[in-house]
């Protein structure tokens, strides 16, 4: 066989072989886009139920060290005094990671006051520190700053009726005229419900289960 006949049999090899891995790379690329694109089927196993129970566990340990803070005379603190609650959110926070399952670790996020506890001594402290400073002329925001006999129940009923008022106090005293800190405020006050309302608290980790393999 010539020279150049062996030399034309090599290149054609090799450029087939290079079309193989193109067009196989195409297709994995495909593949994988494809399948990141599909919806989360929602099965969960125990395993992943189990671990959100120990997460849920941590998370009452933070509801408690929160709600020390808030006895029900006192619904709000100054968000400086909720800073050490900070390390046990990154504890649950780590926690919700092991959790493979989306469909769990999204109602561990729902549930957890971890959320509530970054916005206000965060992003929301300068505005709540106005907010303090203003408890004595706004009637509301002495409802949750100042000193008031309460049961748990009313209390519960108070600081979930009291959000429009709060939020036109936001709008007034941190000049809020886009609404951007009141829609924010609204959402995540929603995530302390647990530490004012028992049946908020009652919560139950629910998600179709597959038998562990």
């Amino acid at each position: 066989m010539k020279r150049s006949t062996k030399l034309c049999i090599i290149l054609n090899l090799s450029c087939c072989l290079c079309i193989s891995l193109i067009v196989g790379s195409v297709v994995a690329i495909y593949m994988f886009g494809l399948q990141s694109k599909m919806p989360d089927p929602g099965f969960c196993t125990r395993k992943h139920a189990a671990i959100a129970m120990e997460c849920a566990k941590k998370d009452d340990e933070l509801g408690a060290a929160a709600a020390s803070l808030n006895h029900t005379s006192i619904l709000l603190r100054r968000p400086e005094d909720y800073e050490p609650l900070g390390g046990l959110c990154f504890v649950t926070l780590q926690c919700a990671r092991e959790i493979k399952c989306r469909a769990i670790r999204r109602i561990l996020n729902d549930i957890s006051i971890c959320g509530f506890i970054y916005y206000y001594t965060k992003e929301f402290s300068e505005c709540a520190d106005r907010l303090y400073e203003r408890r004595n002329d706004v009637p509301c925001l002495g409802e949750i700053f100042n000193e008031n006999n309460r049961t748990p129940k009313e209390a519960c009923q108070k600081w979930k009726s009291i959000n429009p008022c709060v939020k036109e106090a936001i709008r007034n005293e941190c000049d809020d005229k886009l609404g951007i800190l009141q829609f924010k405020w609204e959402q995540k006050s929603q995530k302390a419900n647990s530490i004012y309302c028992e049946e908020d608290h009652r919560i139950t980790l629910g998600s179709e289960e597959a038998p562990d393999n």
